[in-house]
């Protein structure tokens, strides 16, 4: 079993959606009942951690789409 950790704070930049074409900033971050960790979004959405990219661990040139503000 292989164990990772990640630094996610407020201010950090995700892409979401179903093509992960638009980007969001992350404004706080709380536990949900289940006590999992869960972003809040400037849109107002919430997403559930590892049910998006962050755009800091994408390599630089490998982005291949455009980013929709």
């Amino acid at each position: 079993m292989k164990k990772f950790t990640l630094e996610i704070k407020a201010g950090d930049k995700v892409q979401v959606g179903r093509f992960n074409v638009s980007e969001h900033e992350i404004t706080d971050i709380e536990l949900d009942r289940f006590g999992h960790p869960v972003l809040k979004l400037d849109n107002g959405r919430q997403k559930a951690v590892f049910n998006l990219r962050l755009s800091k661990l994408i390599p630089e040139g490998v982005l291949k789409r455009d980013i929709v503000e």
